[in-house]
């Protein structure tokens, strides 16, 4: 999955590259650590006010327990398939944190995945719209990766909650992950699983700004060919060969991937699902979406059925969507237009965060049109809450095997009913 896997020892042993002007103060020691006492305790820099120390890096380890500096309370904020988050309190500041915490017994889940995790965050240190690692601890049974805590909480709540969402908001949230994007792919990273549940509000009361989260899945290649006890980013383009992420947000070429109808991928993939993250923001639902007719179907209750998979990555690699009438007839040309830039079958032809950054949407200011967001999420199943919802919509790895059966050759035609959908440039 990964390039190079970098262990704890090298990454004890090395000093990181200067090559980015952005991090030319970016200098990490650590001392010595006793490899068979696994209770330590990892400072990365980042202080309780949030606030550089000083112009090194620093790292240190403890023989010291997670819980001899924080106390988790009973605050549950998410979970997966190897971690929960979970509020805890620093014992000498008082101030809260959001906790990752990981089962080490969890098949999957290695340390050198962790230590990957954690080099990625220290290079996205002190960035405005990408979740700050503060320190991290690990002991007989788990590790402890402590971020600052994100008030405002996953996007899609936030946006339920207030109600009265405009096309600006969007187009301001919009610009905060693009932004984000463009520093992760400038250094040659992947996210690989961008979507409203890795989006996190910084404030309660406003939308923006809103930090991307959650880099477990995301790839960063380095180059081990250069001189002993240094790390360099590689800058050229990474090919990624196994897919990952949420279903509804897949670009075609990871569909593609994973049905054996191509190779590898790359971090364009991010700017398909950054269009799909627009889409959801401005009308309530996603654009991509399975479903079948059959009356015992639970896939609209986040269970699985192949025929809805089969019929959702049908409708990605096909690249096509429409914007129904009664949603997007009052919202702008010019988000449209972003959406169509975005969600396009040819990678080539598929926006760049930077383009992103600069279209008119972004640049000039949306309108202020108040949208159906808030309301199509909860007319969608009154019967969950906003976080189920993220569930049906983010179906984490819920593919079964019987989606192979996409392999064989799609029939366009029978794809397209006459005037509902829109085919996106460079989708053939």
């Amino acid at each position: 999955m990964y390039d190079q896997i970098v262990s704890l020892e090298e990454l004890q042993n090395r000093k990181p590259s200067q090559n980015f002007a952005d991090y030319n103060s970016f200098n990490t020691t650590c001392p010595p650590i006793d490899s068979s006492d696994v209770n330590m305790r990892f400072d990365i820099g980042y202080n309780n006010s949030h606030q550089q120390r000083g112009n090194n890096y620093q790292q240190k380890a403890k023989k010291w327990h997670f819980n001899d500096y924080y106390r988790l309370v009973d605050d549950h904020l998410g979970s997966g398939a190897y971690a929960s988050v979970k509020t805890a309190i620093n014992l000498a500041s008082g101030e809260e944190y959001a906790v990752k915490v990981v089962n080490k017994h969890k098949h999957g889940h290695t340390r050198s995945r962790i230590m990957r995790e954690v080099q990625i965050f220290k290079l996205c240190r002190n960035h405005p719209n990408i979740v700050q690692l503060v320190e991290w601890f690990e002991d007989d049974s788990s590790f402890y990766m402590v971020f600052e805590k994100m008030r405002g909480g996953p996007l899609l709540n936030h946006i339920q909650r207030k109600v009265c969402f405009t096309e600006q908001e969007a187009s301001l949230v919009t610009r905060d992950i693009a932004n984000a994007l463009k520093f992760l792919h400038d250094r040659g990273i992947a996210h690989r699983d961008v979507k409203p549940e890795n989006i996190l509000c910084t404030e309660v009361d406003k939308i923006s700004p809103v930090k991307l989260c959650d880099l477990d899945l995301a790839s960063k290649p380095f180059d081990a060919t250069t001189t002993p006890g240094r790390m360099r980013p590689v800058q050229s383009e990474p090919d990624l060969a196994s897919p990952v992420g949420s279903a509804e947000f897949m670009a075609p070429e990871v569909v593609d991937a994973f049905v054996g109808e191509a190779l590898k991928y790359d971090k364009r993939c991010d700017m398909w699902s950054l269009g799909v993250i627009i889409y959801i923001m401005l009308c309530g639902y996603p654009p991509f979406y399975g479903e079948c007719e059959k009356e015992n179907c639970g896939w609209d209750q986040g269970e699985s059925c192949s025929d809805c998979q089969e019929n959702l990555f049908h409708r990605i690699q096909g690249g096509y969507f429409d914007f129904p009438d009664e949603e997007w007839k009052h919202i702008s040309d010019s988000a449209k237009d972003l959406i169509c830039h975005l969600l396009v079958r040819n990678v080539r032809q598929r926006y760049t965060a930077d383009e992103v950054l600069t279209h008119p949407w972004v640049t000039r200011g949306a309108p202020k049109t108040p949208l159906q967001t808030a309301t199509n999420l909860s007319r969608n199943d009154s019967a969950r809450d906003v976080h189920q919802m993220n569930e049906h919509f983010l179906m984490m790895n819920r593919i079964s095997p019987m989606i192979a059966r996409l392999s064989s050759r799609l029939n366009v035609a029978a794809a397209v009913e006459a005037g509902s959908v829109v085919v996106v440039p460079g989708g053939l």
